[in-house]
């Protein structure tokens, strides 16, 4: 089952640590990025509609953030210990040394996502001592299938300018109504479907079974997938 990857909703780790910039250079930093997204995305749209294309399209440009731009120092003002995935961070999303090896054994790095280290301080300002890493997954791809009854077009016809959501329900859709092409996914472990970007990155069958059988913590599936 590949998922849409998601925080840790009442587990162990949740509501138990916060993690804050730890100087005002990475606050500034945080701003930064934050300035230049918003740069890119008016750059993006004025390209595609100079192509003649939807504005839409402009979700489909992938855009690896560089490394000058990342927040390098966190530091922990709540709690003592940290899940292998954070989901939300000053740094975006992070991973433990252990999980970033799981990712790396099933895709390395460079074609679909980059990973930077991010320092980590404790409350008493030593070092944390897990290597951590900011996890950047620029993919974009077209892979959910039009057969899939979970989902809808947002608005208008499903024409290929369409984003996909979720269809109301009386109870919660499961994996056999959400159908990913397997084709398009193949060997990759991580990616943003930018027909249903929701900010969250889907996380392969074959990645989330190792993730699993690791005992990784820190995350939960915000919904559950088959490939096709």
């Amino acid at each position: 089952m590949a998922i849409v990857l998601d925080r840790e909703w009442g587990g162990r780790f949740y509501d138990t640590y916060t993690l804050e910039c730890a100087t005002e250079a990475n606050i500034e930093a945080t701003t930064r990025l934050r300035d230049q997204q918003k740069a890119w995305k008016r750059e993006d749209r004025k390209r595609v509609m100079a192509q003649g294309k939807h504005p839409f399209w402009h979700s489909a440009i992938e855009r690896p953030i560089p490394e000058h731009l990342m927040v390098k120092q966190l530091k922990l003002t709540k709690g003592d210990d940290l899940p292998d995935y954070i989901h939300h961070s000053p740094a975006g999303h992070l991973v433990s040394d252990r999980l970033k090896a799981l990712i790396e054994e099933e895709e390395p790095a460079g074609q679909g996502f980059q990973f930077f280290a991010v320092e980590i301080k404790t409350k008493s300002g030593e070092p944390y001592g897990t290597p951590y890493w900011h996890w950047d997954v620029f993919r974009r791809i077209d892979a959910i299938d039009p057969s899939s009854e979970a989902l809808e077009s947002v608005s208008g016809p499903v024409d290929g300018n369409h984003r996909w959501s979720f269809k109301s329900a009386p109870k919660p859709w499961t994996k056999e109504h959400l159908i990913l092409s397997k084709p398009k996914i193949e060997g990759m472990a991580a990616w943003v479907d930018f027909r249903f970007d929701r900010g969250y990155p889907f996380l392969s069958d074959s990645l989330h079974e190792k993730t699993i059988a690791a005992q990784i913590t820190g995350f939960s599936a915000q919904s559950v997938w088959s490939e096709r």
